[in-house]
């Protein structure tokens, strides 16, 4: 996998397609909101495969926000799987994979085109959309507004609503989500 930017906002509203990255909303009914700060990184991010043709290469995007002293995971989303042939995928299918619309919450590693929600708590405990499958009644993800960015890297800044159920993956307590906006900035490396 690699890194790279979070993508800043200048003066836009946060929350807009031309805002920082944020994740915001409320977990439990408790307003939260992440974006990159002094001491909050704003990292996108991919994981994936690389096949030669006919065979299908796949990558998984992300977009989390990390605490920068201790390097735990606060909130993040992911999204996945992009199925291609060769290297890197062109720019017109990646670009096209961020189509505005609703996606299905799923397990990446192992379904094409859906999205993980997923954090660590302050105990270290994991959490995720992707912990207990098929199990999100009243959730959406729907993504309402994207940027195109070509030059010297190609990238795509995502903004989503969403409301979602997290799920402890070492155990059956649940976090829910509620009113969420989610802008993430993810490059096809």
């Amino acid at each position: 996998g690699g890194t790279g930017g979070g993508g800043g906002g200048g003066g836009a509203t946060l929350g807009t397609i031309g805002g920082a990255s944020v994740f915001m909303g409320n977990l439990d009914g408790t307003a939260f909101s992440y974006t990159a700060s002094a001491t909050v990184d704003a990292v996108a991010g991919y994981d994936g495969n690389i096949d030669t043709p006919p065979a299908l290469s796949s990558k998984i995007y992300s977009h989390e926000f990390w605490d920068n002293v201790t390097s735990q995971l606060y909130m993040g989303v992911n999204l996945g799987k992009l199925e291609y042939l060769g290297g890197v995928p062109d720019d017109a299918t990646f670009f096209s994979f961020f189509s505005t619309g609703a996606r299905t919450y799923g397990d990446p590693d192992f379904t094409a085109n859906v999205v993980e929600v997923r954090m660590i708590d302050g105990a270290g405990i994991e959490w995720s959309t992707a912990c207990d499958l098929g199990a999100q009644p009243g959730s959406a993800f729907q993504i309402t507004d994207k940027q195109e960015i070509t030059g010297f890297n190609t990238a795509v800044k995502v903004r989503a609503t969403l409301n979602c159920t997290l799920y402890s993956c070492s155990g059956m307590a649940t976090k829910t989500i509620t009113n969420g906006i989610w802008v993430g900035y993810l490059e096809n490396l």
